[in-house]
């Protein structure tokens, strides 16, 4: 945790009770020596939410979402970890040492965050040198104002290899911190660095607090690719960021939904025309992690792709995700060879308005656009319409409003002339689907072997924190072949060397992962199966060894047939004595 003592943050933990900060912002209801309420995370109308009291964890067996109380701000109030220890510090009356959390803050990623910043402004500044002005007469051409120009830091990167890696050499950035943000690109032979941005119009792309955790291009000729994103950095990740979500987040709030589009463009023009609450996935499907972003906001979206091809595939991928995430959706037709950007600029806002506002729902956009592609006076097209439109359906939670769509599907295929016939049928195919569909949780459904062994006993351990100690002279972390469960094992066994907690609270803390987080409180509140806790060590130890010995026997068989084929006859003779001494094991 930087320089903020790991005994500050325990303190402030410690003195933080789960359920009076849960309670100021649900209604929790005791259930046992649990508490529950309905989950904040995902909709529902059957309490799934569960918090313990004892083990200071909370975990939503519907949406598999859980934590700590750290978890819990972060997820909930969109915080940093430094934001949430912060807020209850001062619940706390614990006060941080002020001059180890601004070094933290100048820390690295502080440092990454300028290095973006000073390229944003090396951007803007060559977009009005006189190699910038066909750039920014690309940008008048579209219709954009130097005002919207100048609030989302457009700019321009020069055609030299160098130009950027010049000015922040400089500035006293290193080439190697360049590289880490996708700034420049390392040469194949190793001698060098080149700019990844050469030639074209910039776009800085915003975190929703408003730094700049990357940047897209977009050229000006027809050369390919027209357009180019940063890569995965520390500060940038595509599936937990949106374009214009930093400006556009207040008007979704105030409109009660939001219009998602693809591109840069999409997203500029409405908002310079007065339609705000726009944001852009950038040319990749909607993600959890996007709409992770969205719901704090709001749980309405108005999808407004390109009509083109790939548009509508990109519009059909992200609508089963939004509707197993259960917002509601609609979406927006446009004109072919139309994008919004082009469509508010020739019909004007307002008739952009009236489509968001006429938009269909998600099941009826799907439907008509799925009988446009197939005969449904054909019994193949009747199956194939049915065939596509099924998962979505099945993702629906809500049983009056699935029952309505298998009502509006038997009728709009008109199967047999017999509705109630047709919604049987459905029915019993939707059925089908459910069996095949996988659990959401964060943890498999299905788990077998030495992975069901491991996760019974991590389980165990962290109900009975008395057991780590044994476990720790047991086995090792390496033991442990699947990677959560390693980790997990890893954080309880060094918290029990170090003479620390290994109740679950402390485990998430330690661990300052979102999944794993999740996983332990889920593991930590369900019901073990095993009878005791030594129970569970000693027989799933077993298992773990035997199926250990398994994967071990397996690569002994490997090693003898390629020596066959070597014909290498002692090495063979070697691998088989030990292949039998572990056999008899």
């Amino acid at each position: 945790m930087g320089r903020i003592p790991e005994a500050i943050i325990e303190e402030v933990q410690n003195r933080s009770d789960i359920v009076e900060i849960i309670s100021a912002y649900l209604p929790l209801k005791p259930a046992g020596k649990n508490y529950k309420a309905l989950c904040p995370f995902h909709q529902e109308k059957t309490p799934s939410f569960m918090v313990s009291p004892e083990r200071q964890i909370y975990n939503c067996f519907g949406c598999a979402e859980g934590g700590n109380v750290f978890s819990f701000l972060m997820k909930h109030e969109q915080l940093t970890f430094l934001e949430a220890l912060k807020l209850l510090a001062d619940k706390s009356g614990i006060r941080l040492p002020a001059e180890d959390t601004d070094r933290r803050e100048e820390g690295k990623s502080l440092r990454l965050f300028k290095l973006n910043g000073l390229a944003a402004d090396f951007f803007q500044s060559c977009l009005e040198k006189k190699e910038g002005e066909k750039a920014l007469k690309y940008l008048r051409d579209r219709g954009l104002s130097g005002e919207t120009v100048r609030k989302f830091r457009l700019g321009y990167a020069l055609p030299s290899w160098d130009s950027l890696l010049q000015e922040a050499g400089r500035k006293g950035f290193p080439p190697n911190l360049l590289e880490e943000v996708g700034l420049v690109l390392r040469r194949r032979d190793k001698s060098g660095f080149y700019d990844r941005f050469r030639g074209r119009i910039i776009f800085p792309i915003f975190n929703v607090t408003g730094k700049i955790i990357g940047f897209g291009g977009r050229v000006l000729d027809d050369s390919s690719p027209k357009y180019m994103n940063s890569p995965e950095t520390p500060l940038y990740h595509k599936s937990d960021n949106l374009y214009a979500l930093n400006l556009a987040r207040e008007h979704i709030l105030k409109e009660g939904k939001v219009i998602i589009v693809e591109g840069y463009l999409d997203a500029l023009t409405p908002y310079q025309e007065g339609v705000g609450n726009v944001v852009a996935s950038l040319g990749t499907a909607l993600s959890r992690g996007h709409l992770r972003c969205l719901r704090r906001y709001t749980r309405e979206v108005v999808i407004v792709y390109d009509s083109d091809k790939a548009g509508v595939a990109a519009t059909l991928r992200g609508l089963d995700l939004l509707v197993e995430e259960e917002f509601r959706v609609r979406v927006v037709s446009l004109p072919p060879g139309e994008d919004p950007d082009g469509f508010i600029r020739e019909y004007g806002k307002e008739e952009f308005r009236r489509r968001v506002d006429k938009a269909p729902g998600l099941f009826d956009y799907k439907l008509d656009l799925l009988l446009s592609r197939y005969d449904p006076d054909s019994v193949e097209g009747k199956a194939r319409v049915a065939r596509e439109i099924l998962p979505t359906i099945a993702k629906v939670r809500d049983a009056i409003e699935k029952r309505a769509y298998i009502k509006e599907l038997a009728t709009r295929l008109n199967l047999r002339g017999r509705i109630t016939l047709g919604e049987e049928e459905i029915l019993a195919e939707l059925k089908k689907l459910r069996k095949g569909t996988k659990s959401s949780s964060s943890l498999p459904s299905r788990e077998e072997g030495a992975t069901l062994a491991e996760r019974y006993l991590i389980q165990s351990l962290l109900q009975e924190e008395e057991l780590v100690g044994e476990a720790k002279k047991l086995l090792a972390t390496k033991d442990f072949h699947d990677r959560r469960y390693r980790r997990i094992a890893e954080a309880l066994f060094k918290l029990e060397a170090a003479g620390k907690s290994t109740q679950a609270g402390e485990v998430i803390s330690y661990l300052q992962d979102e999944e794993l987080g999740a996983t332990v409180a889920r593991l930590a509140i369900d019901k073990n199966p095993y009878s005791s806790g030594a129970q569970a060590l000693t027989e799933c130890l077993k298992r773990i060894r035997k199926e250990e010995k398994k994967r071990s026997l397996k690569e002994f068989e490997e090693q003898i047939r390629e020596a066959q084929v070597r014909g290498e006859e002692q090495s063979i003779r070697n691998l088989q004595l030990r292949y039998q001494a572990l056999l008899n094991k």
